[in-house]
């Protein structure tokens, strides 16, 4: 290793040297081998299972050398560089397809200077493993225990450290089930099942060191579903990564095995179970309660299909809604029996039924309300107005800021409204009238098509508005 490095003819992207774990190939040191160009000159490197070597500026007398050990993430190298009788630390990213594509170097044990990689200069010997699955499905891995309509597997969440499963503190499995989608999770079931003496069992045979806890996901084998709970096929699941047979529920028992290596909870209360349901429920309802909402399948996805509520909170929503509907429905029907014509919009309903004072306009609903009327009945009745008519003329500025007089924007409108509109703004600055709304157009139309203008169905519309 030269004491001052070179300078490079051209600075390459930095590429991260933590990157995330799934998805990329899993690398061994014989993917990597080859030949390279590199900021010291050429680099022949030699690799057999995790131990990489290469030669580098001089390849064929191999005076300076690099040996590096790739790292359990499968991502980096670290070793040392030797060049006579000086060394220091070393280390080098990997791409996904198992190039060195950056390196670092330094005197001591910190590697800080930068060691640029230029790319491969000779045909890899072996292509690079095809990536991994984002997940693997399930999460599981080598099975522990087959039998009685289920098997349990070591829990493996991340491909790239599948000893996570076994830890000083946690033994974690993963639970596949033979189950109907009807089938419902409930406590004491798992509790028998697998918590009584099974997993406790298994712990002290596979995972003597885990001293705190038994952490067991439990699935379907061959259905599954997504995380809201809706159908999918084994195909789709893989191709979305995130989302494999999503786990009904996580049971955890909490202890200290140290103290007594045997030891069992003695019942389902001494579980923690989380059931997919985002934990909503887990506030109000006791775990058995939780299970007769969720525990299931097909309950998962009646849950979700009812908004995330329990069957006793969505079947008083659906009172409610029906009560409130009733009423709403009765305000349309009482509006039609009054003045024989149907219509659409709600405050227009309660105007014609006698029920202005009900109406809780918000904001400026009100004069939209009225403005929209007003426009829809000049446009049909002109001065034939309720009461005494009323002429109103609105005027525009122009662009050089001129006040203009627009003779299209007429309205027409009984005088005893005078005190509503006055101060109003109904035509616009710039392109006459605002436009009405729709519905509260079309309803007004009707009226005056079935009664004609001035007619008792807009008179009770207007005398709202008076009073």
């Amino acid at each position: 290793m030269p004491i001052v490095p070179r300078i490079a003819s051209f600075i390459c992207l930095l590429c991260s040297l933590a990157v995330c774990a799934d998805g990329h190939a899993s690398c061994k040191a014989e993917h990597i081998a080859g030949d390279y160009a590199s900021q010291f000159g050429p680099m022949a490197c030699k690799g057999q299972g995790q131990s990489l070597t290469c030669c580098y500026e001089n390849v064929k007398r191999c005076n300076k050398r690099l040996e590096l050990t790739l790292q359990s993430d499968g991502r980096n190298l670290l070793g040392q560089w030797h060049d006579g009788g000086s060394s220091g630390a070393a280390k080098f990213a990997i791409d996904n397809k198992c190039n060195l594509v950056l390196g670092r170097w330094g005197m001591g044990a910190n590697a800080s200077q930068r060691w640029t990689m230029n790319g491969r200069t000779s045909p890899a010997k072996l292509p690079p493993p095809a990536p991994l699955p984002k997940h693997y499905l399930n999460s599981r891995g080598e099975s522990l225990y087959a039998g009685n309509g289920f098997e349990v597997f070591k829990f493996v969440q991340n491909p790239r450290r599948p000893d996570q499963w076994c830890t000083a503190l946690s033994f974690s499995v993963s639970v596949e089930f033979a189950q109907s989608e009807e089938f419902v999770f409930t406590p004491e079931y798992l509790y028998d099942t697998l918590y009584a003496d099974l997993l406790p069992r298994l712990r002290t045979q596979h995972c003597p060191g885990a001293s705190s806890d038994i952490m067991a996901r439990i699935y379907l084998r061959d259905v599954f579903f997504n995380l809201r709970g809706q159908a999918t096929t084994r195909d789709e699941a893989l191709e979305q990564g995130r989302v494999a047979n999503a786990n009904l529920v996580t049971a955890t028992f909490y202890a200290a095995f140290a103290d007594d290596p045997h030891m069992r909870p003695k019942d389902a209360s001494q579980l923690n179970l989380l059931y997919n349901d985002s934990g909503v429920h887990r506030a109000h309802l006791s775990p058995t309660q939780v299970a007769q909402v969720v525990g299931s399948v097909e309950r998962l996805r009646g849950y979700y299909e009812r908004g995330g509520k329990t069957l006793e909170e969505y079947a008083e929503a659906q009172r409610v809604r029906q009560e409130r509907q009733a009423a709403i429905d009765a305000v349309y029907q009482q509006a039609e029996q009054r003045f024989g014509t149907t219509v659409e919009n709600f405050e227009m309903a309660q105007l014609l039924a006698g029920r202005g004072a009900q109406i809780d306009w918000s904001g400026s609903d009100q004069w939209y309300f009225l403005r929209s009327y007003i426009q829809t009945t000049t446009q049909l009745c002109g001065e034939k107005t309720v009461g005494k008519p009323y002429r109103s003329q609105s005027n525009y500025v122009d662009d050089s800021g001129n006040a203009v007089r627009e003779s299209d924007v007429v309205l027409w409108y009984s005088e005893a409204l005078r005190p509503r509109v006055k101060g109003k703004q109904i035509g616009s600055l710039y392109f006459g009238t605002y436009k009405p709304d729709e519905v509260i157009a079309r309803d007004v139309a009707k009226l005056v098509k079935d009664h004609g203008c001035a007619s008792p169905p807009l008179a009770a519309i207007e005398d709202y508005f008076i009073d």
